[in-house]
């Protein structure tokens, strides 16, 4: 409940410098920076009367952020874990036996 209550009020906090930046209303701010659920954001800003193409370029530019950005943090993050002593990828002795399957 802390993490969705955090992301939410981030959420807003970009929003409102989003809103301060490019001159859009809060509401279209928020709606822009709004994490998931793409088409409820869309029928929102729809009903609204927001502007739906600026909500719209910026729901697109933050999948493609995130779709780009994945790769590099998972690299990142298996780097630090095999930095500090976390999961490795060798081959232990047990894990050599095959997985028995049902036939």
């Amino acid at each position: 409940m802390a993490l969705i209550a955090a992301l939410t009020i981030a959420t807003a906090g970009l929003g409102l410098l989003l809103s301060h930046v490019s001159g859009v209303t809060p509401l279209e701010g928020y709606l822009a920076t709004s994490p998931g659920g793409v088409y409820a954001v869309l029928a929102t800003a729809v009903e609204t009367g927001s502007d739906v193409t600026f909500i719209v370029a910026a729901q697109v530019l933050r999948i493609l952020v995130m779709l780009f950005a994945a790769p590099w943090m998972a690299r990142g993050l298996v780097k630090l874990t095999e930095r500090f002593g976390g999961q490795s990828r060798e081959i232990t002795e047990d894990k050599r036996e095959p997985i028995a399957v049902a036939d």
